[in-house]
């Protein structure tokens, strides 16, 4: 490994350190901006530090939502409860007690669920599915919007929109 020597004026040895213990610099924060959550499903982010003596440990900064934990390795994990923007201030810790703490914003978006039938009977088209469909993936401010479409069946359909409820976790569910 590496071995730094401290010198004095008189160019003494006056300390050293190598391997592990070598300090590279001021610790920081070094994760990117977080990566948009949705309400209801679970978010990850592993978080990275750049600077002084490794191994890090992580911890949380300050006031946060109980459904946001973020473990010593520093994996940020979340099942969102609502939505909107959360200040998320995380604390890193090198092996010779230097801190860093930064706040990174997380924005948790609502999804509004539009479900419409399919064909049925001698319709191979319906309207209403041809007028939806295209709206899949569309933001409206914080909504992003999903599409379901439904078979005009009374036995498969309410399946169909249970698991497209349970899958997207819509805040707002519109029919047409």
């Amino acid at each position: 490994g590496i071995i730094v020597q401290y010198l004095d004026q008189d160019f003494l040895a006056v300390g050293a350190c190598g391997g592990e213990d070598l300090d590279r610099g001021t610790l920081q924060v070094a994760a990117p901006a977080l990566a948009e959550a949705r309400i209801g499903i679970p978010f990850e982010a592993v978080l990275e530090a750049s600077g002084g003596a490794p191994p890090y440990q992580w911890s949380m900064a300050g006031n946060y939502p109980a459904w946001l934990s973020l473990t010593a390795e520093g994996t940020l994990s979340a099942t969102p409860e609502a939505g909107g923007a959360v200040d998320v201030a995380v604390r890193v810790r090198d092996s010779r007690g230097q801190t860093a703490v930064r706040t990174l914003p997380l924005k948790v978006v609502h999804v509004l669920l539009l479900t419409a039938f399919g064909p049925f009977a001698a319709f191979p088209v319906n309207t209403s599915w041809e007028a939806v469909a295209p709206l899949q993936d569309l933001r409206l401010g914080d909504y992003e919007v999903r599409t379901v479409q439904l078979p005009v069946e009374w036995v498969k359909g309410p399946k169909l929109l249970l698991d497209a409820i349970d899958q997207h976790r819509p805040t707002i569910i519109v029919s047409a």
